[in-house]
């Protein structure tokens, strides 16, 4: 997980536009561990509409995808 601190965000949210400093968690798992993910981090996380988005990998350092393949094979 890379923890990015300070992002500030604008959005709008019950007619008006907010503005708030947040979090940014940028989490790396396989598709098969994704639904697993999702459920965790909405029960845990404080927003009614958290953001919470997937990225399809193309391309990447081939050891890097494989270590992530082999780090989430099982979970705590």
């Amino acid at each position: 997980v890379n923890i990015v601190s300070n992002v500030k965000s604008n959005y709008w949210w019950n007619g008006s536009i907010e503005s708030s400093t947040e979090i940014l968690l940028l989490i790396k798992t396989t598709e098969d561990k994704y639904s697993q993910l999702e459920d965790l981090i909405r029960k845990n996380h404080p927003y009614e509409i958290p953001e919470i988005i997937a990225f399809d990998i193309k391309k990447g350092f081939n050891k890097y995808l494989n270590w992530i393949e082999d780090e989430t094979k099982t979970l705590p």
